[in-house]
């Protein structure tokens, strides 16, 4: 059996909600290309192995080949979601690697006035350790594609009414190094809803 590995990844409060709605079982970032995003026009899909995580693009202006690895890992792999979120203010001195593991968590998503009862200071998603994340995605499909690949049945996978409404949203987050305009190269992550993934654990 190939190892499973578990990697990090950010979402904003508003894909968090999504999520735990069951609405959302993709997400769509440009990690991992940076490279090939300097000239995406230039390049094409030429070979892909999902189950490995690895695709190749091929340029002919320049007759080169690269060879991509996906961040996020492989078909199989997990993703655990960091988002903003909080503890009892008698940590807030502390960094988060210090809080103790078993320390009450709040998320912004769901707990925005509990931070004021008891709650202390809002951290960023970037630094959520491990074990105080509650999103848990293993990746069951992967894709590496243009951003104009996208239909409106992905738009609502991603958790929006429409492609127009996700392509609104993609500017907020990256207009100003990777305009919707720009059609980028992206990674396809696909994983269960959340709904299906509870069930699954039951």
């Amino acid at each position: 059996m190939p190892e499973v590995k578990s990697r990090p990844i950010l979402y904003s409060t508003p894909m968090v909600q999504a999520y735990l709605a069951s609405k959302k079982c993709e997400t769509r970032r440009t990690r991992g290309l940076e490279l090939i995003n300097l000239f995406p026009n230039d390049w094409v899909l030429d070979r892909e192995y999902p189950i490995e995580g690895t695709f190749y693009l091929r340029n002919d202006k320049r007759s080169i080949v690269r060879l991509i690895k996906c961040p996020w890992g492989k078909i199989g792999d997990e993703l655990y979601g960091r988002e903003t979120w909080a503890t009892a203010n008698k940590y807030d001195h502390l960094k988060p690697s210090e809080i103790d593991r078993e320390a009450m968590r709040i998320y912004r998503k769901n707990d925005p006035l509990l931070r004021f009862g008891y709650g202390g200071k809002w951290r960023p998603s970037i630094h959520m350790p491990k074990e105080f994340s509650r999103i848990h995605q293993p990746i069951t499909g992967l894709k590496c594609q243009r951003l104009w690949d996208m239909r409106e049945r992905d738009a609502v996978a991603e958790g929006f009414t429409s492609l127009t409404e996700y392509g609104k949203y993609w500017n907020v987050l990256s207009s100003q190094k990777y305009p919707w305009s720009g059609n980028f190269w992206v990674f396809c992550l696909q994983y269960p809803k959340y709904e299906e993934y509870e069930a699954v654990k039951v």
